[in-house]
């Protein structure tokens, strides 16, 4: 959540916010694959909206936090495909990428991140591996991003 305010607060356009917001997600999740594997695509994870949702009803935000959209509306669900689609309509909304686009990119970044977390499962605890890949998984999802931009 931290992140995402600060990212917020940068006041880079939406489609720049969302290529930050996958870096930081990317940043945690490579640190910890078993657990965010298991939080977003395991067993459970369609139960994670509902605990995200009595999560901040317990402890609610801040209320400078709660006034940006970014960070409050896309927080409410577990599911990241349907997250960043939000972020990518946003950014079709000012002209970055093609509304057909949008879905396509939450598609396909959402499962580049999980094929590659995939295969760090077994190895994250080595940390020069690990940082290695955390920046390769960056890097493919912000090409695959700019490659689909018009502005």
């Amino acid at each position: 959540m931290n992140d995402l305010n600060n990212i917020h607060k940068t006041g880079l356009n939406d489609i720049e916010k969302d290529i930050a917001a996958w870096k930081s997600f990317i940043n945690y999740a490579f640190q910890n694959p078993p657990v965010y594997l298991n939080l977003f695509w395991g067993k459970y994870n369609d139960m994670l909206d509902q605990a995200l949702q009595d999560y901040f009803s317990i402890y609610p935000l801040e209320s400078p936090n709660r006034a940006i959209a970014m960070s409050c509306v896309p927080i409410y669900t577990g599911n990241l495909e349907a997250r960043d689609y939000i972020w990518m309509r946003r950014a079709a909304n000012e002209g970055y990428i093609r509304y057909e686009d949008a879905a396509y990119l939450s598609r396909t970044c959402t499962l580049l991140v999980k094929g590659m977390l995939q295969e760090n499962v077994n190895t994250y605890k080595n940390k020069e591996l690990t940082q290695n890949r955390i920046l390769e998984c960056q890097k493919i999802v912000e090409k695959n991003i700019r490659d689909h931009m018009i502005k």
